[in-house]
């Protein structure tokens, strides 16, 4: 009984090693890590199912060792606010508690937090899920003085958004994509109206807004939609998802030169994965076949070329300031690429 015993307890002890190591999040000395060459660094941070901190610090750990200075994160449980603007004990367990948590965490690693609020475009013509969102958020800055939010990153995607067959509006022609276009600056203005004094508000474009196609009306005046999104947004996010810095610059050098021209922070942006998009695939938009190292070495560039492409598209050199810093998508593949790599 004894021998047996102690076989159990080996093959236990083994079982716990291997496991430990496949499972673990804590940042391992040789691991990858990023050198940032900007003020600003942030990360998307979609996974929010357990925001608890015996989950959620290790996270933390590895974004301040990459130099992270701002998370976008996905707390979809705010709409668990009250008509009479409260939580109460339910909402105060599953939403107020895990983020306050969460935030004052961050914030203990010089990291604010923005509460990421997404949609694929149905908020364009429904907005009510929008301001339950916002009820929320407003409700929980009231309440977490110590832990509140830095701001509101919103990403809405009307190019996503499809009818009840599944069709994309968007493969509906250009009329329907101007108007979607509209739809979205019209939204944007909305947004600022009526809570810009209570909160910023960043914005993710995709890099191909900055097409002459899509002329808006914004605030009175015609301009294009990418000018109109950078000058409504407090800090332009650009989905740039190229696996090149000289790629990710000169896929955003409109946006660059024009968010320079009214003096706005623009933040490029690579992704390590496409969601639903294998490594072999899309090869020049996600960085997940090249590897961690290439892909913090070309994010680390990625200033450099902005200033080149940023003179480039504004037909010669300027001497107004670039405010440009970078951006990863998203935390969690980013965090597991290990596993993928082995």
């Amino acid at each position: 009984m004894k021998k047996r015993s102690l076989v159990h307890i080996l093959v236990t002890v083994l079982f716990v090693i291997v496991f430990g190591a496949f499972f673990s999040t804590d940042v391992q000395a040789d691991e990858s890590l990023f050198k940032p060459t900007t003020e600003r660094v942030g990360v998307w941070w979609w996974d929010t199912s357990n925001l608890n901190l015996a989950h959620s610090e290790s996270y933390l750990d590895y974004a301040k060792n990459n130099g992270i200075t701002e998370i976008y994160l996905n707390q979809t449980e705010l709409h668990r606010v009250n008509p009479n603007n409260t939580f109460g004990p339910n909402g105060t367990i599953k939403a107020v508690i895990p983020t306050q948590n969460f935030i004052q965490a961050a914030n203990d690693r010089d990291i604010d937090v923005y509460l990421l609020l997404s949609n694929d475009g149905t908020w364009l013509n429904n907005p009510n899920r929008f301001h339950l969102l916002m009820k929320g958020y407003l409700a929980y800055q009231n309440v977490a003085k110590d832990a509140q939010f830095a701001g509101v990153h919103l990403n809405v995607e009307p190019n996503q958004l499809r009818d009840s067959t599944g069709e994309r509006y968007w493969d509906k022609g250009y009329d329907v994509q101007a108007r979607m276009m509209q739809q979205l600056i019209d939204f944007a203005v909305d947004a600022t109206n009526v809570y810009g004094d209570y909160t910023t508000f960043d914005w993710s474009t995709g890099m191909w807004w900055d097409r002459d196609r899509y002329p808006v009306t914004y605030r009175g005046k015609k301009t294009l939609l990418y000018r109109a999104m950078i000058e409504e947004a407090n800090t332009t996010v650009v989905m740039s998802f190229r696996t090149t810095a000289n790629a990710i610059a000169e896929a955003s050098k409109n946006h660059l030169a024009y968010a320079r021209n009214v003096g706005k922070p623009i933040i490029l942006s690579g992704t390590v994965f496409l969601s639903g998009e294998e490594p072999d695939k899309a090869p020049n938009a996600q960085f997940v076949g090249f590897g961690r190292d290439y892909m913090h070495r070309e994010l680390a560039k990625v200033p450099e070329y902005a200033l080149k492409w940023a003179d480039d598209a504004n037909g010669g050199a300027s001497d107004k300031h670039l405010d440009v810093h970078i951006a990863f998508h998203e935390m969690m593949t980013w965090r597991h690429w290990e596993r993928r790599e082995r």
